[in-house]
């Protein structure tokens, strides 16, 4: 792992294989490690960057509000830090938030997004109080949070199977400081509609959606996917966790989405 500092932040990276750039930005409660195997199939033809988004992994703890903007900022400043011309992003969930903002701030810095289990819309007010409530929920009590958010991000009928997957998930996000949580909860509530950045952006654009999605639902993602010219894969027996849950099928997604860079 390497760590470079971007303001107050020591932000964790790492960098393997040669080649086209693919970034890798994981989702919230995860680290670079849930692309594991992902960048284990690609870093013989790609540079392969995994990065620690602010307090997640080896990133340190966040202490002050953070806007999904800022965080983009620490993207563009890594890729210039690396004197990279320009990458793909594949960003899971959260990460594919981040990728958003990253191309409305840093348009010629990115040839191509993934956007993967994740809309390109902002929270609905619905939507809203739920983080509201889920923060209310950290604050009282992380771990019985995190014991009913982390399953949750499964399809129902992948819960018994991948238990141990859930469970490792569930101890690696206790490491993540209260404070991390609730600012990144806030972040992605208040985050901007992407839609437009979307539609205007020439760049290669694929969404992996899972079609058991308990987030963010397959209907909507694949009528966003028509709205903003953007190719699409549907995962079936998927919730929100393709990584996990259809593994081949993600890899083979990815590789027809880089044919095309």
């Amino acid at each position: 792992m390497h760590s470079f500092e971007y303001q107050t932040y020591d932000i964790s990276y790492k960098i393997n294989g040669t080649g086209p750039v693919l970034l890798l930005i994981h989702g919230f409660l995860e680290d670079h490690t849930i692309f594991k195997e992902i960048s284990m199939h690609f870093q013989k033809d790609y540079k392969i960057i995994e990065i620690d988004l602010p307090g997640h992994g080896l990133s340190k703890t966040i202490n002050q509000p953070i806007t999904m903007d800022q965080i983009s900022h620490i993207i563009g400043a890594l890729i210039e830090k690396l004197q990279l011309k320009t990458v793909t992003i594949i960003g899971h969930s959260l990460g594919a938030y981040v990728g958003l903002a990253t191309i409305r701030n840093f348009p010629s810095l990115v040839n191509g997004i993934c956007i993967f289990h994740a809309t390109a819309n902002n929270d609905t007010e619905e939507k809203k109080i739920n983080r509201n409530r889920a923060i209310e929920l950290v604050e009282q009590n992380q771990s019985r949070f995190l014991s009913s958010f982390i399953p949750n991000l499964f399809a129902k009928e992948n819960v018994q199977q991948y238990q141990s997957e859930i469970l490792a998930l569930m101890e690696r996000s206790q490491s993540i400081a209260s404070s991390s949580i609730i600012r990144i909860i806030e972040a992605m509530r208040d985050r901007a509609d992407e839609r437009k950045t979307l539609k205007d952006f020439k760049g290669n654009k694929h969404y992996i959606i899972g079609k058991e999605d308990p987030v963010v639902a397959c209907t909507d993602l694949r009528a966003q996917a028509s709205e903003t010219d953007a190719s699409y894969t549907i995962l079936e027996n998927t919730g929100h966790m393709g990584f996990i849950e259809a593994k081949e099928a993600v890899i083979i997604s990815l590789e027809k989405f880089l044919e095309k860079n």
